[in-house]
C-alpha cells in the first residue's frame, strides 16, 4: 500500500470518527446534498502589523473552516452548511481538493439569518 493510500485511509477513519451531520444548500438553493462535515475555529490575525508584540493595527479573529469529504459533496461560494436550526453556514471561500477532503472558509450565520433562510435540518441520530 502506498503512503498516498494510507494517507487518504486515515483522513477517511478521521472524518468518520469526528464529523458531524449536516445538509449543503446549493447557492441557487436547488439541490440539498446530505453530509457529514468537520468545523474548525482557526485563530487568524489580520492587520498591518502582523507579527510585531506590540501590534497597534492588528487584529485577531476566528475564521471558521468546514472540511468535507470531496465524494460527498463540492461546495461553492454561497453554498450553506446547515447543522441544526440553530446553526448553519455560508460558504465564503473554497480551498483546492486535497486528496479525499475539501476545506471551505465559512462564516457563521445567525440564528436570525437560519430563521429566514428556512434551511433544512439533518435528521438527529
Amino acid at each position: 500500500m502506498a503512503i498516498r493510500d494510507l494517507r487518504n485511509r486515515a483522513r477517511a477513519d478521521l472524518h468518520r470518527a469526528m464529523s458531524i451531520p449536516a445538509i449543503y444548500v446549493a447557492p441557487d438553493g436547488t439541490a440539498q446534498t446530505p453530509c457529514t462535515i468537520r468545523v474548525h475555529a482557526r485563530t487568524k490575525a489580520f492587520g498591518d502589523m502582523t507579527g510585531f508584540d506590540y501590534a497597534p493595527a492588528e487584529r485577531i479573529e476566528i475564521v471558521p473552516e468546514i472540511i468535507t469529504l470531496a465524494d460527498e459533496v463540492t461546495p461553492s461560494r454561497g453554498g450553506m452548511f446547515s447543522v441544526a436550526t440553530d446553526e448553519a453556514y455560508t460558504v465564503e471561500v473554497v480551498m483546492p481538493r486535497d486528496g479525499i477532503t475539501v476545506t471551505s472558509q465559512v462564516t457563521r450565520m445567525s440564528a436570525s439569518e437560519v430563521s429566514a433562510a428556512g434551511l433544512p435540518v439533518p435528521a438527529v441520530v
